[in-house]
């Protein structure tokens, strides 16, 4: 079993302790389905009808795609990872929110 205290990793307090099998039961299992959808799309379509043969400029918005599916799935993660890494800052989460926050307010 993997663990290890949040003091080793950086985090306050070092009181609780991180293990994989915690770390399991809050995972959003769901957050792994657009990174999952996104294969499976590319795999039918490369393998099945050698679409990115005939038509190389789907490689762009399919890497976009993954790329977005990506940066979900691990914030979905950090998310989870929270009760154990404290909150943290992240910076490009905090502009977009103030840009929007001011939107509204006007």
């Amino acid at each position: 079993m993997i663990t290890t205290s949040l003091a080793a990793v950086g985090g306050a307090g070092g009181r609780r302790r991180f293990t994989f099998r915690r770390w399991r039961t809050v995972m959003p299992w769901g957050s792994l389905s657009p990174p999952a959808l996104v294969l499976m799309l590319w795999a039918v379509a490369a393998r099945g009808f050698d679409a990115y043969l005939l038509y190389p400029w789907r490689d762009a918005p399919t890497h976009f795609a993954g790329g977005i599916a990506g940066v979900y799935c691990i914030d979905a993660l950090l998310v989870a990872l929270r009760p154990w890494t404290g909150r943290m800052k992240s910076a490009n989460r905090q502009p977009f929110h103030r840009e929007c926050s001011s939107q509204g307010s006007t």
